[in-house]
């Protein structure tokens, strides 16, 4: 199956949806089985790379453990194999007081190949392109990740990737659980290699000394 060229964008969501389980309270592409290739001919735009707020999710939650996901691109099947690759996830809000934004979650339990190459998550010249605009000061959770992979299953690339202006701009949360988060595998094989990361703004007030929370991450590699 394919996925290619398409564009989605200028969508606003009101929620009070609160699971964190794909494909939350919104996804762009959501893959749920089977040899999926997604943008490898024709690459898929998700928002904007010039403009923030292209897509926003307006959530209304106030306490953890009760907070909002939005992804631009999400895995999650037992027998699902994608390749990921060329395409732009950009221009996303994520307003809430607690929630988590992720260009790309890769959370199935096949024991297939994953591809995750040469997309670009956020933007190279556009701030603000990938942000959680949480509340002034609380201590909910406030996380954007441009690449979570965890699938128990499996052997994943992820390269050639540029994740830049991911932010929380005005979150101090205090939440050990807060975060900004370029690259993160925690199971499987994994190949990560000739990743681009930069421009990555925080606010956040965390404080815990545990390196895999740290307030501000580059790649996390734990699998």
């Amino acid at each position: 199956s394919n996925i290619q060229g398409n564009k989605i964008a200028n969508i606003r969501v009101n929620t009070n949806f609160t699971t964190t389980a794909i494909p939350s309270a919104f996804t762009g592409i959501y893959l749920t089985g089977g040899l999926i290739n997604v943008g490898t001919t024709s690459l898929n735009l998700i928002g904007d790379t010039t403009t923030t707020g292209n897509i926003i999710i307006s959530a209304n939650t106030t306490n953890n453990p009760n907070f909002t996901t939005a992804n631009g691109i999400g895995v999650n099947g037992a027998t699902t194999t994608a390749n990921i690759e060329n395409n732009r996830i950009s221009g996303m809000s994520l307003m809430t007081s607690a929630g988590i934004l992720r260009g790309i979650w890769i959370n199935n339990t096949s024991s297939n190949n994953t591809v995750i190459n040469n997309n670009l998550i956020g933007s190279n010249t556009t701030a603000f392109s990938m942000q959680v605009t949480a509340g002034t000061t609380n201590t909910n959770v406030t996380e954007v990740t441009g690449i979570l992979q965890n699938s128990a299953n499996g052997t994943f690339t992820i390269s050639n990737n540029t994740l830049a202006n991911l932010m929380t701009p005005n979150s101090v949360s205090t939440s050990t659980l807060s975060f900004i988060r370029g690259i993160v595998a925690t199971d499987g094989t994994n190949n990560i290699t000739g990743n681009t990361l930069k421009s990555f703004t925080s606010a956040i007030a965390n404080t815990s000394t545990t390196a895999a929370n740290d307030a501000v991450q580059g790649t996390q590699l734990s699998a």
